[in-house]
């Protein structure tokens, strides 16, 4: 079985209410073939709110429930940075 590889970080340095900075870490291992329809449809706009948050909390680390709604930009983010990464690991 393959080492997970790390997860990839987001920190927020500079949020715009002046809360404490967050860092989010978001970990694709747990996520299924099945998933991609998921993110197929969030991409279009066509998800209810349980199910993106239910996704969310599977990927990322500690979870998204106790989150202040002023983060979803920075945990979209880094959910974007992390698909991002797994689509193209070499940088390429």
């Amino acid at each position: 079985m393959a080492e997970a590889k790390a997860a990839v970080k987001v920190k927020d340095v500079a949020p715009a209410n002046g809360a404490v900075p967050l860092e989010i870490k978001i970990d694709l291992d747990n996520l299924l073939i099945g998933d991609l329809e998921t993110l197929d449809r969030a991409g279009k706009n066509d998800l209810p709110m349980t199910e993106l948050v239910g996704f969310l909390e599977k990927v990322v680390v500690d979870g998204v429930r106790h989150l202040p709604m002023s983060r979803l930009g920075i945990i979209i983010e880094a959910l974007t940075a992390a698909i991002g990464e797994a689509s193209n690991p070499a940088g390429n």
